[in-house]
């Protein structure tokens, strides 16, 4: 059971080595770019309205205008797609926040998931290992939604969940020449971090909700009892699951049921350091390992920290999905419930 538990470790850490070095392709990060208002996020930024961004440096704020875009304005959050019939008398109906151009979450009532499917090698083209299957109860009519992991190819669709959400944010992180990191949570959900040169250290971007530097998001808004969280750079791997919630006994104990050895866990993390590494000049080498330590030391004081911060729970997915997963806080109320 302990070498199963370890290989299973093993293979998330490598499906994570794997996302992040997706994000270095050229004409990947062309392409991301391409879809990004630079100047009129850039003028928002100057004029200083939002409150968020008091305080930041113009590259920090930045990151907090491009997440209200992408969240608001890119990318769809979908509970279930819409009916694929053209014929179809609900696929015909055009949202009002649609019409004007902006996104919205998609939960059709016509569309009932009927199960799963195998993905078809174009699906699997695109990175597909998984296509849900729905059955409109207007029309009859099949529908199949692919969760597609290439972020070249939902660019195009724009459209997910927090796995899709992420892997694009993250893409468009790095074409913007932002050092980034795509952030695993053991307990099923995925985010972006990105470096921050004013303030010297990773901050936490959440694309799903628009979070900027609000770590305890998931721990003190939603209610999630987390494991492990590991970050992914392209030359760094990293256990940060401090950040994210304090490290008590409940918490190793999680931890401890997904791999017993500690020691085991620190060193497979470290071995993937040093693979993605490898090609590194000196220079960076060290750069990077004082960054580890300094981060490692930050980790210590924050995981200390004994007060709470009223957090929201989870606004985006149905409010049955959330309520489902557990995610919807302690302190939400019936109007933030209804978001998403």
């Amino acid at each position: 059971q302990q070498q199963q538990q370890q290989n299973q470790f093993l293979s998330r850490l490598q499906s994570g080595m794997e996302t992040i070095t997706k994000y270095e392709d050229e004409l990947a990060q062309a392409l991301a770019l391409s879809v990004v208002p630079v100047e009129e996020l850039e003028r928002k930024v100057t004029e200083g309205k939002e409150p968020k961004c008091a305080g930041l440096s113009f590259r920090d704020a930045f990151i907090v205008e491009l997440l209200k875009w992408f969240k608001h304005e890119f990318f769809s959050w979908c509970d279930k797609p819409n009916c694929a019939s053209t014929k179809c008398c609900f696929s015909k109906e055009i949202h009002p926040e649609a019409a004007a151009g902006k996104t919205v979450r998609t939960n059709p009532p016509n569309m009932q998931c009927v199960g799963m499917g195998h993905p078809s090698d174009e699906e699997r083209q695109f990175g597909a290992s998984r296509v849900e299957l729905y059955s409109c109860t207007a029309c009859s009519c099949q529908t199949r939604f692919p969760r597609y992991n290439d972020p070249v190819k939902l660019l195009e669709t724009k459209r997910g969940r927090c796995g899709e959400f992420a892997n694009v944010f993250s893409l468009i992180c790095r074409a913007l020449n932002y050092e980034t990191r795509y952030v695993l949570d053991w307990t099923d959900h995925v985010w972006t971090e990105i470096w921050s040169e004013e303030q010297n250290r990773w901050i936490h971007c959440d694309s799903c909700e628009a979070a900027f530097d609000e770590p305890r998001l998931y721990s003190e808004g939603w209610g999630k009892s987390l494991s492990f969280v590991v970050a992914f750079a392209v030359d760094s791997v990293a256990d940060v699951s401090r950040r994210y919630q304090k490290m008590d006994d409940e918490m190793l104990e999680r931890r401890r049921a997904i791999v017993r050895d500690d020691e085991f866990v620190s060193k497979a993390i470290a071995r993937c350091s040093e693979t993605l590494q490898t090609n590194l000049d000196a220079a960076r080498r060290e750069l990077l390992r004082k960054r580890n330590e300094e981060e490692r030391e930050l980790l210590l004081d924050v995981s200390r920290e004994e007060e709470k911060r009223n957090l929201p729970g989870r606004t985006t997915g149905s409010l049955e999905w959330r309520k489902a997963r557990g995610e919807l806080g302690e302190n939400n109320n019936n109007s933030r419930k209804n978001l998403g």
